[in-house]
């Protein structure tokens, strides 16, 4: 009842919003996605697009594709028709009341570079994208450098892949289908995304770079997937030392995750 009357409170305020003299300074598609963020951030449970589009006293239609486009980079994340705000607005925000993940992981990165001196990435998914939070690089001449900060698509990198494996198989099988075209490539891809959610561990064999390789592992709090810690370098460097670095990486992943508050 609570989330209703926000609601409908909110829709009185955008109607009061439609003043003409306030009109000629708004860009209407602007409003629309501030409004259902604002609806998303109202409702823990999520809101449904014939509410959205209710409220917004739009087209289902035009509604569905801010939402679409919304999900595409993180900023609101969508389960069986409910919307609620993704993980790329929570990073926007930040989390004032606890440390930072970065400053969490911060020791346990720099073991493992130190161990391996190989680059150590801390990143989490944002929609399509993976984004990397932060990094200790290897100190050798000929090392991979990461951009911090940086969208690079979910495929075909190892942190991708943790996060590929945690959806459901039909999530998964349609996600892959839609942005794999090649069938060979498709079923191998879903072979490895099997052989992830049941060890933990995400390889990346030269599939994003040629040359390039990377180990990945879930950080998770309360059992919830929130990032990822993967180890990235020279592919004639670290696949020779693929059975101990992955064994390496879920470990230190898990101790990240043992610290979270």
């Amino acid at each position: 009842m609570l989330i209703l009357t926000a609601l409908s409170e909110l829709r009185m305020s955008m109607v009061q919003r439609r003043d003409p003299a306030l009109l000629t300074r708004r860009h209407r598609t602007v409003g629309r996605v501030a409004a259902i963020l604002e609806a998303a951030a109202i409702d823990d449970a999520g809101v449904r697009l014939s509410t959205l589009a209710e409220l917004l006293d739009a087209p289902k239609s035009s509604v569905h594709g801010l939402l679409k486009g919304l999900v595409s980079v993180g900023y609101l994340t969508e389960v069986d028709g409910a919307y609620t705000l993704g993980p790329a607005l929570h990073a926007l925000l930040g989390a004032t009341e606890r440390p930072l993940l970065e400053e969490v992981a911060a020791g346990t990165m720099r073991k493992l570079r130190d161990e391996f001196d190989e680059t150590v990435l801390l990143g989490h998914r944002m929609g399509d994208s993976i984004v990397y939070l932060a990094a200790e690089e290897s100190r050798q001449l000929i090392k991979y450098v990461p951009r911090i900060n940086t969208r690079r698509p979910v495929l075909f990198t190892s942190m991708g892949k943790i996060y590929l494996a945690e959806l459901d198989r039909v999530d998964r099988e349609a996600y892959v289908a839609k942005r794999v075209t090649n069938q060979r490539r498709r079923k191998a891809l879903l072979t490895q995304l099997d052989e992830v959610a049941r060890t933990g561990i995400a390889v990346n064999r030269n599939e994003t770079e040629p040359g390039l390789s990377g180990v990945g592992a879930a950080i998770r709090e309360r059992d919830e997937l929130i990032a990822c810690l993967s180890v990235s370098g020279p592919s004639d460097r670290l696949v020779p030392l693929l059975p101990r670095l992955s064994k390496a990486v879920k470990a230190a992943a898990s101790r990240v995750s043992a610290q979270l508050p």
